[in-house]
């Protein structure tokens, strides 16, 4: 068995608003958790962490960006590290 770390991104939606640092996205059904980080634009250093999910949005507390480099309908994007 090959124990290896891989990387991918997940799709998780679009911004459909932007609020005090909190985005809300508009893919309910997405694979993604309360606790995961999130990133904008498949850009690492635009990171947020999912905080509720119910059936129609995502909210999102952004971390370690300005509101105001992001826009909506700018895509949001799961990093996760799994073992092969």
């Amino acid at each position: 068995m090959n124990n290896t770390f891989s990387s991918y991104s997940h799709y998780v939606g679009k911004i459909v608003s932007i609020q005090d640092s909190i985005i809300t996205c508009d893919e309910p059904y997405s694979n993604c958790f309360i606790g995961e980080l999130v990133c904008f634009n498949n850009n690492i250093n635009y990171k947020g962490i999912v905080f509720e999910i119910n059936t129609k949005k995502i909210k999102i507390l952004l971390l370690n960006c300005d509101q105001k480099d992001l826009y909506i309908n700018d895509l949001i994007s799961i990093k996760r590290n799994y073992q092969n």
